[in-house]
């Protein structure tokens, strides 16, 4: 199902998830520039960022959400339009209707929730407007904020990927968990 821009959702809570626009190239920047120290923990692709990197990252969340097979969200406050963070659900497998839920949040949005509301909203895109069957969150091992949130989203827990992740030039082991539409109250909505 090709779902075109412009998706946008809002939250009770003043948060809002919607695809990214070429304009969001510089407060973007300004967030992961604000977040750099701990993004680099434990994702690879800001390191050495500067202000034409990010647009560049920017501009291919574009296209791919295009093509339907990667869907980027910009997490955002519905009162002022600043931008929080970043969630996705990517890598997404047509054959067993499973993807990739992932999530980040700038420094100063940290421990309010934002990450938690701003990727159920995903979530429940992917179960609604794609139709998914399951979505897997992988968290570095130490990464427990990360590991908070998929709890908080009502995703399981499901076992130890060794050497699943790769940052720093390093191979990590990840925990996976998993989320399905019954887990956050919604039908099946695929029909096998």
């Amino acid at each position: 199902m090709l779902i075109v821009p412009p998706y946008c959702t809002a939250s009770k809570d003043g948060i809002g998830i919607r695809p990214y626009h070429h304009e969001d190239g510089v407060p973007m920047y300004e967030a992961v520039a604000e977040s750099l120290d701990y993004l680099n923990t434990y994702l690879s692709c800001f390191r050495n960022t500067n202000q034409q990197e990010i647009q560049g990252l920017v501009d291919a969340c574009i296209n791919v959400w295009t093509r339907g097979d990667q869907f980027f969200f910009v997490i955002f406050d519905t009162n002022t339009n600043q931008i929080l963070g970043s969630t996705s659900v990517d890598r997404i497998d047509p054959f067993h209707y499973f993807a990739n839920l992932g999530y980040w949040v700038r420094k100063s949005a940290l421990r309010r929730g934002v990450a938690t509301t701003a990727s159920l909203l995903a979530a429940k895109f992917a179960f609604e407007q794609l139709q998914l069957l399951r979505l897997e969150i992988v968290t570095d091992l130490t990464n427990i904020p990360s590991q908070r949130v998929a709890e908080r989203m009502g995703a399981i827990k499901e076992g130890v990927l060794r050497k699943r992740l790769v940052h720093n030039n390093t191979s990590h082991s990840a925990f996976m968990y998993s989320l399905i539409p019954e887990d956050l109250g919604l039908p099946q909505l695929r029909i096998l």
